[in-house]
């Protein structure tokens, strides 16, 4: 991966826009095609850092790892917002969490888009969050519930829960709350650098912690899918 930061360097990993030149190897792609930019490179450098100038310049270099064909009837900045916070809470919710229709899951920090992939999944959603006025969007995302700690959801046998917050003890409370038998936490937020869990709960459990960082080209290429009707 490249160093960072290099001077000069033009910042930028949330594009979408219009392709204006198609280089040598990408004949799949033409001139006037609608896309959206996956920002992360198979070695971990990504555009908008290390090597890879972004999106505050006129115009953005990409390779066949970033492009994802943009639907029409989906604007551009909607479009951008999904190549990072988009593929970061669908990579943690379903490419890494499992998330299978019929699932129950717990969803930490109620970001929007999260908990909405997992309702719009067939997911049985219980979210969590400090901020009252937050929860208050329950109906509108679809939970099946919402409250101010996941562990006052503890008798859903909740088999995964994605962690947007990382507060430390939500982490924790997450252990606390995952159902017996494997269940999984897919730890997102970084709240804090540090957690302390109950390490019985998590042997005799038999749970799972897993770390999420942003998402892919095929996590980009689903999200930009049309919502099951």
């Amino acid at each position: 991966m490249a160093s960072f930061p290099r001077i000069p360097m033009t910042l930028g990993h949330e594009n979408a826009g219009v392709i204006s030149e198609v280089g040598p190897g990408m004949e799949s792609w033409k001139v006037g095609d609608r896309v959206g930019l996956a920002p992360v490179m198979p070695d971990g450098d990504a555009i908008g850092y290390g090597a890879w100038d972004g999106g505050y310049g006129p115009k953005v270099r990409a390779t066949g790892v970033n492009l994802v064909r943009l639907p029409d009837e989906l604007p551009f900045g909607l479009g951008a917002i999904a190549t990072d916070a988009g593929i970061t809470s669908y990579h943690a919710m379903v490419t890494a969490g499992g998330l299978k229709q019929g699932m129950r899951v717990g969803v930490i920090g109620l970001g929007y888009i999260g908990a909405r992939v997992a309702v719009l999944k067939g997911g049985e959603v219980y979210a969590a969050d400090i901020d009252p006025t937050t929860r208050e969007h329950a109906t509108e995302i679809g939970l099946a519930g919402v409250a101010e700690s996941i562990t006052e959801f503890a008798d859903k046998n909740l088999p995964l829960i994605v962690d947007y917050a990382g507060f430390g003890t939500t982490t924790a409370q997450a252990v606390e709350t995952l159902a017996k038998g494997g269940g999984t936490l897919v730890q997102v937020g970084l709240g804090r650098s540090q957690a302390t869990v109950n390490t019985q709960a998590l042997i005799f459990k038999q749970l799972r912690i897993l770390g999420s960082l942003s998402g892919a080209q095929q996590d980009l290429t689903e999200l930009y899918e049309p919502p099951p009707t």
